[in-house]
């Protein structure tokens, strides 16, 4: 029984996608008709300044995701992307991608912000440092 449960472990460790593409994504984002800001992402660090003098979202975003084969990783990372949505006031941004094909591949989304001061706030990570 516990070499079967040894080779399981064993096995699982083989199948797990190793290599890894990644890729920074800077953007500025006007808040002209903002008054809050929701980043979202799973696996990640969100890291937010407040700047004094500024009207605008200064982003800087390193995506990642994983394959079996580096060719694989990079074809992935191609499906990666920030994405950003303004309604009702809010701007928010997030990790997009295609959840069925990239689900067992790690994709993550490290963020850093440069805000305004006076930007409500509201950040989630699942797996991540806020």
């Amino acid at each position: 029984m516990r070499i079967s449960l040894v080779a399981v472990a064993l096995l699982a460790a083989c199948t797990y996608p190793k290599y890894v593409a990644r890729k920074i994504v800077d953007c500025t984002i006007p808040t002209t008709y903002t008054a809050n800001l929701l980043c979202q992402t799973h696996n990640g660090n969100i890291t937010v300044a407040g700047e004094s003098n500024t009207t605008q979202v200064e982003v800087h975003a390193e995506l990642s995701v994983r394959g079996y084969t580096q060719e694989e990783a990079d074809a992935n990372l191609l499906l990666l992307e920030v994405g950003r949505e303004q309604q009702d006031g809010t701007l928010h941004l997030f990790v997009k991608y295609p959840w069925e094909e990239l689900s067992n591949r790690s994709p993550s989304g490290t963020f850093t912000l440069k805000v305004p001061q006076d930007l409500g706030l509201a950040l989630e990570s699942h797996n991540g440092d806020l």
